[in-house]
């Protein structure tokens, strides 16, 4: 039976920590690592993780004093992790029983071009209430939703609709690309660049993990206005994304990416951001008018925030 470590990272998670732990060992796969990294909280997060030391020994607890943010949080886990698997678990969600097995035996009748195994999630508010699944389904249950997967470099270009908490990675890929890129605020859409470039991605048809969105979830982080870290992260990971581009395709699949993180670092006031977004499509080669236009009004530092957090308002409203 393979061995699989789950790295466990936590911020301020102590209302969630007890249940993302108490999932994993109630996994129907018994040969699992468990690595938590208290990425130096400033709640109760560790008093809790002591706590449940004592009713599951075995799990492996690192407890920064600084805060090193999730990509060198994770590599410190991972320098230590024996699985031939690895997960990344966030410590505010969670696992569905079947989680482990399900995927180890998918990668059981993969080849080694295949590197990374991810799933549907159920979508689940901060009482774990199902409010929807990741992906598209029927009202039966069917999806409906075309998720790619083989070759998903050209796809991730373009919009990395990957289910990021339900991957399930060979270690030797993570060893291979040295980990997350640290320099980085968030690490997904550079992990799923750099792997697929390399490696094939199979989807299970089925909900593995119970994704909880809360107030305070790192894809909020993206609509921060100005000095917005992780949009200046995702110019980062497009420029080294446009050198992997081997075809014309795979170019303008990036261009849609970088224009849609172009719109947003201007409509949250990032303008510095902003034109340096301008400045990558113009060294792509794919400046339009409205670039153009936008890089003008960016330069100028001219508002339209209020009118954009209007627009937000209004499609929740409507959703």
């Amino acid at each position: 039976m393979e061995l699989v470590t789950v790295i466990c990272l936590c911020y301020n998670h102590a209302k969630y920590i007890e249940e993302a732990i108490d999932s994993v060992y109630q996994q129907d796969y018994t040969n699992i690592e468990l690595i938590v990294v208290n990425d130096a909280s400033t709640d109760d997060s560790s008093q809790v993780i002591y706590q449940l030391q004592k009713k599951y020994p075995s799990f492996i607890f690192i407890n920064t004093i600084e805060n090193k943010g999730m990509c060198k949080s994770f590599n410190s886990a991972l320098s230590i992790a024996k699985g031939e698997f690895i997960i990344d678990l966030a410590a505010d969600d969670c696992f569905t029983k079947d989680r482990v097995s399900t995927q180890v035996n998918e990668f059981k009748k993969l080849d080694a071009r295949y590197g990374v195994v991810f799933s549907d999630a159920y979508i689940v508010d901060e009482v774990k209430n199902i409010k929807n699944t990741f992906y598209k389904r029927s009202q039966d249950g069917k999806l409906i939703e075309n998720v790619a997967q083989g070759d998903v470099f050209e796809t991730v270009l373009h919009s990395y609709k990957i289910c990021s908490p339900t991957i399930m990675v060979r270690k030797s890929v993570f060893i291979e690309l040295g980990g997350y890129d640290e320099s980085l605020s968030y690490e997904d859409y550079d992990f799923f660049i750099r792997s697929s470039r390399k490696y094939n991605y199979h989807f299970i048809d089925k909900p593995l993990i119970y994704k909880r969105e809360v107030d305070a979830s790192l894809s909020k982080a993206f609509y921060k206005k100005k000095n917005n870290h992780h949009l200046e992260s995702t110019l980062v990971v497009s420029k080294k994304a446009l050198w992997l581009c081997e075809k014309e395709s795979e170019k303008f699949a990036l261009l849609h990416s970088v224009r849609y993180h172009y719109r947003q670092s201007y409509f949250l006031d990032n303008f510095k951001l902003a034109l340096n977004y301008y400045e990558l499509i113009r060294e792509m080669g794919y400046g339009s008018i409205r670039d153009e236009v936008m890089s003008y009004l960016s330069e100028k530092k001219l508002s339209v925030y209020w009118l954009f957090s209007l627009y937000n308002r209004f499609r929740k409203c409507i959703a």
